[in-house]
């Protein structure tokens, strides 16, 4: 604007770098935008980038071309004075320099190539994701490679058009595998004739691990979903947009794979008796008060019947804690609420039954506590005149009696008498059944030491030794550890009357906690008994042994193992004859 023009002609070094330039420009333009273009398709949806991915190289490649053809220069431009030549030389290294920096910053590799398919440039980031050393990849007869499944795409480029390849790649040399994506591109001459290619290569292998577990994933979902054979929903709050998938859609008697709809819809569906429910346990679940959605609740189907489901899903949130989509499932619970239902009609009528049962039980217990009065009073009154008359007979009148009329006389008093027992023990075993459990801290030891000196008063020239553990304590009810302790003993005293060293031994067998669940053992070496026979012994009324060897009514092992059942533990008795028994017992955790 202001000065004069030069008017000496360029040196020859200075043409070569300005066509140098030129060339870098274009290319450099080229990659630039490719790069710039490659990143806009990124965001793109995945649907529609690879389209326009291809569509804008070719563009930008084809504008850098032209580009570099308009840059020709003059046939006799103007030279700059020689302070404007040094500063030009200086301005050109700082651009190739620059261009040089871009090419290799960038995250694809980015290789030349000549019309023989031999490498002639190439960054360095394509070295690194074939991990094969620069100095081999320049100068590389590509069509020489041993997968030869890009070469379709690098020839495209030397036939003027665009080449692309997505897939896999072998790489020989590293034996890599890779999974890429190579986009080539002719490059022209000054003659606008083409005299290589360039060719950008992305490694995608992430990317395609990634869509392969993804797909694998929701095959596996897809599958695990028809396994279960529930319904897939998927709900938006903001806009109330509903997806229903095919399976709910059948589910519900509709026609079609899918079916859109929104939640107003589906709430009109819901039985009014459960669509409240139904509300308060969503609005709970997207205000995070719940981890997730679960509701059972019936909805109408096609026909109009009521179908019971069961729902279940999971909000996504979004920073701001706000619900933005929410996705489950519904399975069809219908059979199962019938089951159900059904199962509560049972039990009401078998709680029916129960409380008629019950009623009648206490009719009979009643009935029972009834006889056991009369048995105690009617029964047993007449049973002691017999026994006082025959007393009399015996005292006053023997002599007005035969030998065989006082045997027989004897006989019945015994009879009385052991009947009168015999009613006295079925009314100790009906009083065990019916009396209520007082559990308290019972000490067994003494309580054992008190029964023997009772049967010591029986026969005090009686010769027996008795050993009883210190210290043995329970949970229990006293009175009714007293009757069991008494029948056990008792029966130990009287089996080992025979005995010429009778022994008793009361101890504990292990170890217990002090609170009833101690086994205590009742141990003899009297008459014992055959073990074939060990079932008979808690039942009332049978005896192993003769009455003329040991008297007897049969009950007071039954009351025993009643007392024992009644707190909530378990009997044993081991015994061979001549030998002694043993009987161990606990009476529950107290």
């Amino acid at each position: 604007m202001g000065h004069d023009m030069p008017t000496t002609a360029p040196t020859p070094s200075e043409t070569v770098k300005l066509k140098h330039l030129s060339r870098w420009q274009s290319v450099t333009l080229y990659f630039i935008a490719a790069l710039t273009w490659l990143a806009i398709c990124s965001r793109l949806p995945h649907a529609h980038a690879d389209a326009w991915r291809t569509a804008g190289l070719l563009a930008i490649g084809a504008l850098a071309l032209s580009c570099s053809w308009r840059r020709s220069l003059p046939a006799q431009p103007t030279p700059p004075p020689a302070t404007a030549t040094h500063k030009l030389e200086q301005r050109l290294d700082e651009e190739a320099e620059r261009y040089r920096v871009l090419v290799e910053s960038s995250p694809v590799g980015i290789l030349h190539y000549d019309k023989q398919l031999k490498i002639t440039q190439h960054n360095s980031r394509l070295s690194k994701l074939l991990q094969v050393p620069g100095d081999a990849l320049l100068g590389l007869e590509m069509d020489r490679l041993q997968d030869q499944r890009v070469l379709p795409a690098l020839r495209a480029a030397l036939a003027g058009e665009s080449g692309r390849y997505d897939g896999a790649y072998h790489v020989t040399r590293s034996r890599r595998r890779l999974q890429v994506r190579l986009r080539t591109a002719p490059v022209y001459g000054p003659d606008r004739r083409i005299t290589g290619g360039v060719a950008i290569v992305e490694d995608t292998t992430a990317q395609y691990e990634a869509e392969a577990m993804l797909h694998d994933s929701e095959a596996r979902y897809a599958l695990a979903m028809r396994g279960t054979n529930e319904g897939l929903w998927d709900w938006s709050p903001a806009s109330d947009d509903l997806f229903l998938s095919s399976r709910l859609v059948e589910m519900l008697g509709m026609q079609g794979e899918h079916l859109r709809t929104n939640g107003k819809d589906w709430l009109a569906r819901l039985h009014p008796e459960d669509a409240r429910r139904f509300s308060q346990t969503l609005v709970e679940h997207l205000k995070g008060h719940t981890p997730h959605f679960e509701c059972e609740y019936r909805v109408r189907d096609a026909a109009g019947e009521w179908r019971w489901v069961l729902a279940r899903g999971l909000a996504q949130i979004d920073d701001k804690g706000q619900a933005y989509r929410m996705v489950g499932s519904v399975g069809d619970i219908t059979p199962r609420k019938a089951a159900e239902a059904e199962l509560q009609a049972l039990n009401r009528e078998l709680e029916s039954r129960v409380t008629e049962r019950t009623a009648q039980m206490t009719t009979a217990l009643a009935e029972l506590e009834s006889f056991s009065y009369s048995v105690s009073h009617d029964l047993r009154a007449p049973l002691r005149a017999i026994d006082g008359y025959g007393a009399i007979l015996s005292s006053e009148h023997a002599e007005a009696l035969g030998e065989d009329a006082r045997h027989l006389l004897q006989r019945m008093r015994a009879a009385a008498q052991r009947m009168g027992r015999l009613i006295d023990d079925l009314l100790n075993l009906a009083h065990v059944s019916r009396q209520a459990i007082r559990r308290d801290p019972v000490n067994i030891s003494e309580l054992a030491a008190e029964v023997i000196a009772e049967l010591r008063l029986t026969d005090s020239l009686r010769a027996l030794e008795v050993s009883i553990q210190p210290g043995l304590l329970a949970n229990a009810d006293p009175g009714l550890t007293r009757i069991l302790l008494r029948n056990l003993l008792g029966n130990a005293w009287k089996f080992t009357a025979r005995s010429p060293a009778a022994r008793i031994d009361v101890r504990s067998e292990g170890v217990g906690d002090g609170a009833g669940a101690l086994r205590i053992c009742v141990e003899d070496n009297g008459a014992g008994f055959d073990m074939r026979y060990a079932d008979k012994l808690f039942v009332p009324f049978q005896r192993l042994h003769h009455e003329r060897d040991f008297e007897g009514s049969g009950i007071g092992l039954a009351t025993v193992a009643r007392i024992v059942h009644r707190h909530g533990g378990d009997i044993d008795a081991t015994g061979e004859p001549g030998k002694g028994a043993r009987f161990c017992f606990s009476l529950g955790p107290g």
